[in-house]
């Protein structure tokens, strides 16, 4: 089957407007990760007040149960792994942040 130059074209510009969008959608979830990253500083802060263990595990099971379970058209294993990823590496910034 042989494309036409306009077919490539046509496939071309797809391709771009696509990667347009998916470029929106990541400049999106950057700016939620900073907001979120704001919010876990403030709990900390908080806990630090109160003497209270920096991080809790039970607490960041059910974050990742609330987000596995809430999820629609993922799979609950993706997102729990995206989010595991993503407490562990909060993890990290808030100790150099808070300490």
């Amino acid at each position: 089957m042989k494309i036409s130059n306009s077919s490539l074209s046509n496939y071309d510009n797809d391709v771009q407007e696509l990667r347009t969008q998916i470029n929106i959608v990541d400049e999106a979830i950057v700016d939620l990760l900073k907001k979120r990253m704001d919010l876990v500083i403030q709990v900390r802060e908080f806990k630090s007040i109160d003497q209270m263990p920096s991080h809790n595990m039970a607490r960041e099971k059910q974050v990742i149960e609330n987000v596995a379970n809430s999820c629609t058209g993922l799979t609950k294993e993706f997102v729990a792994r995206v989010y595991c990823h993503l407490l562990e590496i909060t993890r990290e910034l808030a100790d150099k942040k808070t300490s």
